[in-house]
């Protein structure tokens, strides 16, 4: 569980990187942020809101005051905005409300408030656009757009953008468009069309020597390539960025360039880069004491830290994080930390936790009005109650998660057909017969919309209840065949004959020895086994065994041991009493963590060993059944 150009510090939903929520870590954009001087500068502030009389240049310079103020304190920083914006209105100084509109925006934003930012710009348009320059229209628009993009309504701020797009004779503001048009459409995975604007954005900034917005749009390029997965052309642009950013001495850009390329090295399980690069994301963010991103870098430590297995450490940055979250009324970043808390307890198995995280991640969707989230949090809830063997409650969310995803896929398509149905009435307004025509259509389409979700609905709830009927089935077969394999494969030995050739006979050498420490001396059960100490063992280096594993086994260093951990936990389940707990099978194997055991045994086995134990269990009394009867 995705800013507008230099305008917006934002949460930029990846939606092709995490299919199940968009909060599972952040690509940032930029934001501008200035040296503040709380003291000096909140004295001045308050010297010129008590003139009485204030001419266009003190409204200018509150102005710059406020950008400094929105950093630490949002809410009094909008306090003064709403008195300027006043005097400005009085003094017909559109500059100041074209001002104005990009500072709420960027505050109201930051709490997650998109369409009411969008709202709100609607509303200051319609009132003063009469006085407007074509520029002026242009901005205010292309803030909207953003706004727009924010709360993931794609189609209408492309619609936006595209229509501003030529109006845009400026040239800075030309790019700035083009910019906003590339994040909508990289929200929509356009991803082709968002590195296209990206690029006209690029050499437009570079034309007039903009070199702050460069490096914005070559992060923007870093992000747009990260959603491709192409890590190395992500991070050369990354770097590109970096470089303008340390050139200027810009602290926040240097931040957020460092916390993308911590989410790109986290793609590619790097934790260690990842890690080094999220810190350094966060000691520029608490230099500059900007609440929103040290708790977005928080956050993605967290992450990080959570996949790590640190699971207190990754439990004390979610907390941190939640707390500046509500200190500064992020409601979508409170959110998101419940949702990752969530996720935290699950899979400790502390269903209990999980299912109070996922109820205060359900309030604040509900208070956000964020349907795509609340459908996706039932998904959540349907997997927890899954595994909490309450199938019933399972099966209802699960029932619920596909209605409301359907309803987000009708109201969408409603949406296009009235706009489809204004154009046409437009066009024919004086024919009678094609309104007729038109409402006729509309009620068939609604009709086979209605069919449709009947039949997905029963189609749902004929899937879940084949998957109860026949789950136990299903593992019984997958047991049957894991023990199968596990008696007649070696994974490792037939990759190593298969692969022997007199180029790497060296390589072979140290996979074969390396083998023979697996099988006679069974070092994998050793739970502070390190490639180091394999290598110490072998009397070669780390590098040549990582490479013979690689060579012969087609896997890396952990998977290759948890491979043979796991061997053996399935032995040791199969061949010792029922009273034996998993704790001491996964002890006994190697195993430190009980998430690496369950991951592990999942990924090599297709079950749980909770399952296995059962299966195995299961297995046992047919047997001896069969046995009674013969």
């Amino acid at each position: 569980m995705n800013y507008s150009l230099d305008q917006i510090v934002r949460i930029v939903r990846i939606c092709p990187l995490n299919p199940i929520f968009s909060f599972i870590f952040f690509l940032f954009l930029f934001a501008p942020l200035r040296g503040f001087n709380a003291e000096i500068d909140l004295k001045r502030l308050e010297k010129l809101d008590n003139k009485t009389r204030k001419d266009t240049a003190d409204l200018a310079e509150m102005l710059t005051l406020t950008t400094h103020l929105a950093a630490t304190d949002p809410d009094q920083a909008l306090a003064y905005l709403d008195r300027i914006k006043t005097e400005a209105e009085e003094k017909h100084y559109y500059n100041g409300i074209i001002e104005y509109c990009t500072q709420f925006s960027d505050i109201y934003g930051a709490k997650g408030s998109y369409n009411e930012t969008a709202f709100a710009l609607q509303k200051l348009y319609d009132k003063h656009e009469q006085y407007l320059s074509a520029d002026q229209q242009v901005a205010i628009k292309a803030l909207k757009a953003t706004a727009l993009a924010n709360a993931s309504r794609f189609d209408e701020s492309l619609a936006i953008t595209k229509e501003i797009l030529p109006l845009a004779e400026n040239p800075l503001r030309r790019a700035q468009v083009y910019f906003q048009q590339a994040s909508s459409n990289r929200g929509k995975g356009n991803h082709k069309e968002a590195i296209a604007d990206f690029l006209a954005a690029l050499k437009l900034y570079q034309t007039e020597s903009d070199s702050a917005n460069v490096a914005s749009v070559l992060n923007g390029l870093g992000n747009s390539y990260a959603d491709l997965n192409d890590q190395a052309q992500s991070i050369g642009y990354y770097k590109k960025a970096l470089r303008y950013a340390e050139q200027m001495n810009d602290l926040t850009r240097m931040m957020t360039v460092y916390s993308n390329i911590g989410t790109v090295y986290r793609q590619v399980d790097s934790n260690d880069l990842a890690l080094r690069y999220f810190d350094k994301g966060l000691q520029l963010a608490k230099k500059l004491k900007h609440t929103m991103l040290i708790a977005q870098n928080l956050m993605n430590i967290g992450n990080i830290q959570l996949k790590m297995n640190q699971a207190d450490k990754a439990l004390d940055s979610y907390q941190a994080s939640i707390k500046l979250c509500y200190g500064a009324d992020i409601k979508y970043g409170v959110m998101i930390n419940y949702a990752n808390i969530g996720e935290l307890y699950h899979r400790q198995g502390n269903y209990m936790e999980a299912k109070r995280a996922y109820d205060s991640v359900m309030a604040y969707v509900k208070l956000l009005e964020l349907p795509f989230e609340e459908a996706k949090i039932h998904e959540h809830y349907a997997k927890l109650y899954a595994d909490m063997g309450q199938y019933q409650t399972a099966l209802d969310h699960h029932k619920t998660f596909h209605e409301l995803k359907e309803k987000i896929i009708n109201e969408k398509n409603q949406e296009t057909i009235a706009e489809l149905q204004v154009a046409y009435q437009t066009e024919l307004k004086d024919q009678e017969i094609a309104l007729v025509n038109q409402k006729l259509q509309e009620k068939k389409i609604q009709n086979k919309a209605l069919l449709a979700l009947i039949a997905l609905v029963l189609l749902a709830t004929g899937f879940a209840m084949f998957f109860l009927v026949y789950r136990n089935r299903t593992l019984r077969e997958l047991y049957d065949r894991s023990v199968e394999l596990s008696a007649t494969v070696d994974l490792a030995t037939a990759n190593a004959d298969e692969n022997y050739n007199e180029t790497d006979s060296n390589l072979q050498l140290v996979f074969s020895h390396l083998l023979r420490l697996l099988k006679e001396e069974h070092i994998y059960k050793d739970p502070n086994l390190s490639i180091g100490k394999i290598a110490e063992q072998l009397k070669t280096n780390e590098k040549y065994v990582s490479a013979a594993i690689a060579a012969h086994a087609k896997m890396n260093y952990s998977n290759f041991i948890n491979f043979y951990r796991i061997n053996e936990a399935k032995r040791l389940i199969h061949e010792l009493e029922h009273t034996t707990t998993l704790n001491e099978v996964m002890y006994a194997c190697g195993f430190r963590s009980r998430t690496t055991f369950y991951d592990s045994f999942s990924k090599f086995v297709g079950m749980s060993p909770k399952q296995f134990k059962h299966m195995a269990k299961s297995a046992e009394a047919r047997a001896t059944a069969s046995t009674t009867l013969s």
